[in-house]
C-alpha cells in the first residue's frame, strides 16, 4: 500500500512541475495595428477566388450602372486636375469601378464609355510618365491591364452589333456613315482635359478622329448644308441638317468643298482634313446634335473595325491599311 502511495506522490509531483513549466496562453485582445494602404500594393494586388485556400463562397456581382461609370470617369478627370496627393488619390476608385463594370456581359455595356474610359487612361497614364518621379511600377501594371480588359469587351461589343444580337440604342439600323474611312479616336464625348490648356477641364462635344491632312471628309447621311466656312476655333467647317432633326458637324477643315444649302448624299465628299482653328494637329472635330442638343455621335456611327496599339494612344478604326 506505502509502494502505491509513493507511486502516486511521484505522479503527482511530475504533473505538477510539468504545470509550472508549460507555456501560458493568453488571448491578445490588444487592438490591430492599421494597415498601410499609402502605397499602391495596398489597394492594387488582391487575393482573387483562385488563389485563395479551401472552398470558396460564390461572389456576388457588383452591377455598375451606366450613370455610374459616366460618373467615375467623370470624377477621375475632376480628381486629376488637382496637384499632390490628389493626383495619386484619382486613380483607386476609377480602376475599381472600371473593373466592376468590366467584370458584367457584354450585353449590359455601352460602348461610348469604355472609348472614353480608354482615352483618360492612357492620357493621365502619359501624364504620369512625365512626372519627375516617374510613374510607379504597380500603377503603371494596374492602368496597362485595365486598358487590356476594355480593348476585350470592346471587341465582344462589336461582335455583338456585327451580329446584331441586340438594337442599337437611338440609331437606324445602318447608322451614321463614318466621316473617314479610317483613323484613330484620339478624344471622346463629354467633359475632357484641354489639349492646349491640360489644367482645365472643358466638354467636349463630338469626338476627335485623327488622320492624314488632306484626307477626304464625307458626308455622314444625306442632308443639306447649313453652314459652310471659317468658325472661330473650329476653324473651316460644315454643318449638315438630316432629316428628324439630326445635324452633324465637321470641324478643323483644310478645305471646304460645299456651299450653303447645297444638298449632298451620304459619302459625298464635303471637304479635306486638315488643322484650322485651334487644333494641335491634323484632325476631325466630328459632332452630333439631336434637336439642337449634342450627343454622342459613337451612339449614332455604324459598327466598324477597331484595333489597338502600344504604340499610339486612341482607338485605331476604320477599313484598309
Amino acid at each position: 500500500m506505502k509502494a502505491m502511495w509513493g507511486k502516486v506522490t511521484i505522479l503527482a509531483l511530475a504533473f505538477s512541475l510539468a504545470a509550472g513549466c508549460a507555456r501560458r496562453w493568453k488571448v491578445d485582445d490588444s487592438p490591430a495595428p492599421a494597415l498601410d494602404r499609402s502605397g499602391w500594393m495596398g489597394w492594387g494586388v488582391q487575393a482573387q477566388p483562385e488563389d485563395l485556400p479551401g472552398p470558396v463562397d460564390e461572389i456576388e456581382p457588383v452591377i455598375i450602372s451606366l450613370d455610374e461609370i459616366e460618373r467615375a470617369i467623370l470624377a477621375f478627370q475632376a480628381r486629376r486636375r488637382g496637384n499632390g496627393p490628389a493626383l495619386d488619390s484619382a486613380w483607386p476608385p476609377f480602376i475599381e469601378t472600371l473593373d466592376a463594370y468590366l467584370d458584367q456581359a457584354p450585353e449590359r455595356l455601352s460602348l461610348s464609355p469604355l472609348i472614353r474610359a480608354r482615352v483618360a487612361a492612357e492620357y493621365e497614364l502619359d501624364s504620369e510618365r512625365r512626372r519627375a518621379a516617374g510613374t510607379p511600377p504597380e500603377l503603371e501594371r494596374l492602368v496597362v491591364r485595365l486598358v487590356i480588359r476594355i480593348d476585350r469587351k470592346m471587341r465582344a461589343l462589336r461582335t455583338l452589333a456585327s451580329t446584331a444580337a441586340r438594337p442599337a440604342p437611338e440609331r437606324s439600323a445602318d447608322g451614321l456613315h463614318w466621316p473617314v474611312t479610317r483613323g484613330v479616336i484620339t478624344s471622346g464625348f463629354g467633359n475632357r482635359r484641354d489639349p492646349i490648356l491640360p489644367g482645365k477641364v472643358r466638354f467636349h462635344a463630338g469626338i476627335d478622329l485623327s488622320a492624314p491632312t488632306s484626307e477626304p471628309v464625307y458626308a455622314a447621311a444625306a442632308g443639306v448644308v447649313v453652314a459652310a466656312g471659317w468658325a472661330g476655333s473650329a476653324g473651316r467647317m460644315v454643318r449638315l441638317r438630316h432629316p428628324d432633326g439630326l445635324d452633324t458637324l465637321y470641324a478643323h477643315l483644310s478645305m471646304v468643298m460645299v456651299k450653303i444649302e447645297q444638298r449632298v448624299g451620304a459619302g459625298d465628299v464635303i471637304g479635306l482634313l486638315g488643322s484650322s482653328g485651334r487644333a494641335t494637329g491634323p484632325h476631325l472635330h466630328f459632332a452630333v446634335y439631336q434637336k439642337g442638343k449634342p450627343v454622342d455621335p459613337l451612339e449614332h456611327l455604324r459598327p466598324v473595325p477597331m484595333s489597338f496599339s502600344d504604340l499610339m494612344p486612341g482607338i485605331v478604326f476604320g477599313w484598309g491599311e
